[in-house]
């Protein structure tokens, strides 16, 4: 003997077709959650493969034989009378927008400290100060000073930004343009 089941759009369903119905829907539910579980599995093997490389980064900054240069830091300014004729185009031909000087975390490093004169740095090498306050962190170099300047990192900051200086600045190669980190 056959139960008939009313559903809820007034067909009638026996009661082998309401199971059929119900395990539908739970297959169809088990899909959805193992799909969304290798979503997750693989969001959380890229965040461990992330901490790793992190770790690895944090570890290659603590090596004791990397060069670290004792500097002055100072601040500058895109205005004509704190660079040259065109404040928005730094030495490495970089344009700025000098409203924005400060978001770019760009610096200029004395001549002592640059490749081209026989220092250890490059334009473009990301380096790490430490030491400098509120200015502490990872900047570029896209910047030279004038030649009277030794042992001096300028930061470039925004128009309305009042003078600052730091002493004894740690200053210490974090990368280069190709994220490749060497030593110095």
């Amino acid at each position: 003997m056959t139960r008939l089941f009313m559903v809820s759009n007034n067909t009638k369903m026996t009661r082998n077709s309401c199971w059929l119905v119900i395990v539908t829907q739970f297959i169809g539910l088990l899909l959805v959650v193992r799909f969304a579980t290798g979503i997750i599995d693989k969001q959380w093997g890229e965040i461990g493969r992330l901490y790793h490389e992190n770790r690895a980064l944090e570890s290659a900054l603590r090596q004791e034989d990397r060069k670290v240069f004792a500097v002055t830091a100072t601040m500058y300014r895109p205005l004509i009378q704190e660079t040259d004729s065109t404040p928005h185009i730094l030495a490495d031909g970089t344009e700025i927008d000098i409203n924005k000087a400060e978001d770019y975390r760009f610096i200029a490093v004395s001549r002592d400290l640059l490749k081209r004169w026989g220092g250890p740095f490059d334009y473009g090498d990301f380096v790490l100060i430490e030491d400098a306050g509120d200015h502490s962190g990872v900047f570029q170099i896209r910047d030279t000073m004038h030649s009277k300047w030794t042992l001096r990192i300028d930061f470039l900051m925004s128009i309305d930004c009042d003078p600052f200086r730091y002493e004894d600045v740690k200053l210490s190669l974090y990368g280069t343009v190709t994220g490749q980190s060497r030593n110095t």
